[in-house]
């Protein structure tokens, strides 16, 4: 509490163990940080999915549609 009210940052940046308030900023914080790079990777995968959509072979391109439709139940 002292080190807050001389307004001196901490060694790590780390919240004080007893703010528990700050100690799940942080968490929360943490966990959003990771489901954004999920969010980034995804996007990227799709981007690039897209991008090469064009070079599939058309005789690859129908067996995987039909591998798709069985996945989801159609067949």
């Amino acid at each position: 509490m002292t080190r807050h009210l001389r307004d001196k940052p901490d060694d790590e940046g780390a919240p004080d163990p007893g703010d528990v308030a700050a100690v799940e900023r942080r968490r929360l914080t943490e966990r959003g940080a990771e489901a954004q790079r999920e969010r980034d990777l995804a996007w990227t995968r799709y981007r690039d999915n897209l991008a090469n959509a064009w070079k599939t072979n058309p005789r690859a391109a129908t067996a995987i549609e039909r591998q798709g439709e069985r996945w989801r139940g159609g067949r």
